[in-house]
């Protein structure tokens, strides 16, 4: 069992909730203000997506967001199981897991920039009368969803630089927080 102790590794738990966090600010900022309905009384109750109308912009959003978030559960709900609750029995799964979380890190990191560009793509195409129009609270929405989508790319490439540590450099499939 890893030292409860180590900074180390519980550097990289905290990585992995603030990117929980992320997918979390992301979609339920796009789910929440990300439409902008100026009539309620009109046939089209679910209004406009607020990133020039594109609603395909909105639908990404919202599905990266929610399938990021349930990623992160899972691999988090692993990390914890197999590093902390069954250390010593899990020896031939610590590099097969860091494989796994290694290559979803970087997968997710490029999806995550892939989301960013696309949001913040739709946002600045928008003239400064449709930007003017929003209320405030769909505005500080889609800007937070476009900031925390970077936030995510950039946890990605951190969880996949660690997932390289502990699968290509550390001695004998040491971990991270292991070895330092």
């Amino acid at each position: 069992m890893p030292p409860k102790e180590n900074l180390k590794y519980w550097l990289v738990v905290a990585a992995r909730l603030f990117t929980l966090i992320c997918a979390i600010v992301v979609f339920g900022s796009i789910a929440n203000t990300g439409r902008k309905v100026s009539h309620p009384d009109l046939l089209n109750a679910n209004g406009t997506c607020v990133y020039n109308g594109d609603d395909a912009t909105c639908r990404l959003g919202l599905s990266v967001g929610v399938f990021a978030f349930s990623l992160d559960i899972v691999l988090l709900i692993l990390e914890v199981t197999l590093f902390i609750v069954a250390w010593e029995s899990t020896e031939k799964l610590k590099k097969p897991f860091s494989l796994v979380d290694m290559l979803l890190s970087f997968i997710f990191a490029i999806v995550w920039l892939t989301v960013c560009i696309i949001l913040a793509k739709g946002w600045s195409a928008m003239d400064s009368y449709t930007t003017a129009e929003l209320r405030t609270a769909e505005r500080d929405g889609a800007l937070a969803s476009i900031v925390f989508s970077f936030f995510s790319f950039l946890m990605g490439i951190f969880h996949g630089c660690v997932g390289i540590y502990r699968v290509f450099i550390a001695e004998g499939g040491e971990l991270v927080y292991e070895k330092l």
